[in-house]
């Protein structure tokens, strides 16, 4: 399994853990910091890392700025470094698996909030 392969598992594992605790443990006031900070933390950092995995995959060396960015805002971020390093053949294609990605994103986290009302009883 490719290491891009091993980042998206990884985000979305976060992102299962994290509607997991959300629905365990949202409503504390004491938590929901940790809760939002964390995971935020994490992502943008797999999100770097996706980066640099598929930059390197295909020889780019993206700059500073872009990486900064990947890792400060990854929803714009991501889609603007697709278009500018996929020829014009394969950039909706790319932006497409960006949206399947962000749905699967979301799925996994409402994944996990159901599962801690199924713990909750």
């Amino acid at each position: 399994m490719s290491a891009k392969t091993l980042t998206l598992l990884a985000i979305w594992a976060v992102a299962f853990a994290t509607g997991l605790l959300d629905g365990l443990y949202g409503g504390h006031t004491a938590a929901a910091g940790v809760l939002l900070i964390g995971p935020g933390m994490l992502q943008a950092m797999l999100a770097f890392f996706w980066v640099h995995y598929d930059a390197a995959e295909r020889g780019l060396w993206p700059s500073r700025l872009l990486k900064l960015a990947v890792a400060g805002l990854a929803l714009l971020a991501v889609p603007w470094y697709l278009l500018r390093t996929r020829p014009p053949g394969a950039r909706l294609k790319a932006l497409g698996g960006f949206v399947l990605v962000g749905l699967a994103y979301l799925l996994s986290s409402s994944a996990g909030v159901f599962c801690a009302s199924l713990l909750r009883g």
